[in-house]
């Protein structure tokens, strides 16, 4: 069983104390993210497109909850209170991931208790969606989303030996049938990143056996889901092995 696990803790650079809340010009200055005070782990960002950004985290001191916080261009938080967007009691975690869809909202996915989970905020704290994804029973893990055109998202997950592709609509719904990809050995993604006309690129990493070496592939799809480099996805590092 696989786990990619980071422990990094982040602050957000602002001026602290004022009241306009302006950034500031000193990297030694900072102010901590509002809820992220105390136990945050696995943090992640992603710019709101209006020159804030959005900041998510496990808070790690009551099950690994998934909280969220909108900072604005001028550094100041938009919540009194991070938003918790789920309650958990869990014992360790996964890497999740944090992406902001076209409509400007805030995107996030994770390994859940038994599902992949992902949930989309909108702009003032509430929630679009929240809804759950993957094969019952199934190992799932690393989740991982990218934005796609008119609010829909596209969400990439493992499942067992196998990596696991949904577009989900702009209300959070399934689209289509789910894309499966298996080359033996395991699979696992490692990132979706947006491309041109609606397109996204979906890296994985492959390895036969766990101790055996990890490369690196990756295959862009069209909007329509289909593969546009080949059958399978191709070679990026292929000697060696991923650290």
């Amino acid at each position: 069983m696989f786990q990619k696990i980071s422990l990094t803790t982040m602050v957000v650079a602002c001026l602290a104390g004022q009241a306009s809340g302006q950034w500031s010009d000193d990297s030694s200055v900072n102010m901590l993210v509002p809820g992220g005070e105390s136990s945050p782990a696995v943090t992640h960002s992603a710019p709101d497109g209006n020159g804030g950004c959005w900041v998510s985290w496990y808070d790690a001191s009551s099950g690994y909850d998934v909280l969220l916080q909108h900072i604005d261009a001028d550094g100041v938080a938009q919540f009194a209170e991070p938003i918790l967007v789920d309650d958990q009691s869990l014992s360790w975690v996964q890497d999740f991931e944090l992406t902001v869809d076209a409509l400007g909202r805030a995107v996030l996915a994770w390994p859940g208790d038994t599902k992949i989970e992902a949930a989309c905020i909108n702009p003032d704290g509430t929630t679009a969606w929240h809804n759950e994804y993957g094969a019952d029973g199934a190992f799932l893990g690393q989740a991982q989303v990218a934005p796609l055109p008119a609010g829909w998202i596209a969400l990439a997950w493992a499942e067992e030996n196998s990596s696991v592709i949904q577009r989900i609509t702009v209300g959070g719904a399934s689209d289509g049938n789910p894309v499966t990809i298996n080359i033996g050995g395991t699979l696992v993604p490692s990132d979706l990143q947006p491309s041109d006309s609606g397109s996204f690129i979906a890296s994985f990493v492959h390895y036969t056996t766990f101790s055996g070496p990890k490369r690196l592939k990756a295959q862009k799809f069209d909007i329509n889901m289909n593969g546009l480099w080949g059958l399978a996805p191709i070679n990026v590092f292929s000697s060696g092995s991923l650290q």
